[in-house]
């Protein structure tokens, strides 16, 4: 169990993707009071596909894996008893508000966000947030509330095109035919559907294709060059 110095959640904020969540762009991190005593990182994965009337069968067709979602709590104290200087709730949500919330410059949208709290490095946006002030000073003044947030991932194009897998459907890549090779299962490999043979047959030009000769090359277009 680690003993050393406690870490704060911090979130970094930047005016574009552009700038790759460079922490030297911006040098005032908001960090929170108190840890939030759990987080959730939430997967998707995104299906398309129709069923046949009549039937029970369904297979359905990989499209794509969403961006993932981080959610957490955090809590906002202004009695003097988080341990940390005391500073006005309102204050603390306004500099929260200020970095994942509010419309920036030129850019005419929130920042882009880089979460860090130990092993925890998140690059994202703010998807929804909710405040709820739990406790008030006889003037009516806040003086402790929640913030229940959710961000959503960000990656930029440029970078996850460098990870697309190279067996991927939506780009185009190279087969070289070995023994026992056919069509329907090259697109059984590629796409997860044997009808795909007749694309592939039709990108290169085959019009006998039921023997492929060992050796030879074959080019497996994108899907959505004939799937739309």
């Amino acid at each position: 169990m680690s003993t050393g110095e406690l870490k704060r959640l911090k979130i970094w904020a930047f005016k574009s993707a552009k700038d790759s969540f460079d922490k030297t762009k911006d040098e005032t991190p908001f960090e929170v009071q108190v840890n939030p005593e759990s987080f959730s990182i939430a997967y998707a994965v995104q299906y398309r596909g129709s069923q046949r009337k009549g039937t029970s069968s369904f297979t359905p067709v990989w499209e794509m894996n969403p961006p993932r979602k981080l959610n957490f709590e955090i809590l906002f104290d202004g009695t003097g008893a988080a341990p940390s200087k005391e500073i006005p709730v309102a204050k603390l949500i306004a500099d929260f508000e200020s970095k994942v919330f509010q419309t920036k410059g030129d850019k005419h949208r929130p920042n882009f966000l880089l979460l860090e709290w130990g092993t925890l490095i998140f690059k994202c946006c703010l998807e929804s947030m909710n405040i709820t002030y739990k406790l008030f000073a006889p003037d009516g003044l806040p003086l402790r509330a929640t913030v229940s947030a959710s961000f959503q991932e960000v990656i930029r194009e440029d970078l996850d095109l460098k990870k697309i897998n190279p067996t991927s459907p939506d780009v185009s890549h190279t087969f070289d035919i070995k023994e026992g090779d056919t069509l329907p299962r090259m697109a059984e490999k590629v796409y997860g559907d044997q009808a795909y043979y007749i694309a592939i047959a039709q990108a290169n030009k085959l019009i006998q294709f039921r023997n492929l000769k060992a050796g030879n090359r074959l080019v497996v277009p994108p899907v959505k060059k004939f799937d739309d």
